[in-house]
């Protein structure tokens, strides 16, 4: 989830190599023009849907219909700077869309494996107590 960043741009490649079915989501996957996957000549390879995941309904139907073996959440604050300059932004971006992945997850019965990238920011904070 996420392949925008220039640097997860890898990912979506690796799992093609190893013959994955490979499915991106962005909130607006309709407008979003996927140039980085163009680029790498991987766009027609990708499915691309819209989904917020701080919308449940639309998490759950999504997980209940793929099924998947793998979700990597790579929809974090990508800017560390940004993190910092906005925590709580960024903690709000993070911490509701991983619980709900993970909730959809439980209930839908997937076995599913995930990774979940996250700011650093955030696990400083909850280190801290701030």
């Amino acid at each position: 989830m996420g392949f925008l960043d220039r640097m997860v741009l890898t990912l979506p490649k690796l799992l093609l190599r190893r013959e994955y079915e490979v499915w991106s989501t962005s909130r607006d996957a309709e407008m979003v023009s996927f140039h980085n996957l163009e680029r790498r000549g991987i766009r027609n390879q990708i499915n691309t849907v819209s989904l917020n995941l701080r919308d449940s309904a639309q998490t759950f139907r999504l997980i209940q219909q793929l099924r998947p073996g793998e979700v990597y959440n790579l929809a974090a604050q990508s800017s560390v700077g940004l993190s910092f300059e906005q925590p709580v932004e960024t903690i709000e971006s993070i911490i509701p869309a991983a619980v709900n992945l993970l909730e959809t997850i439980r209930l839908t019965g997937a076995e599913t494996r995930v990774y979940n990238a996250g700011s650093a920011v955030f696990w400083r904070y909850l280190r801290t107590g701030c």
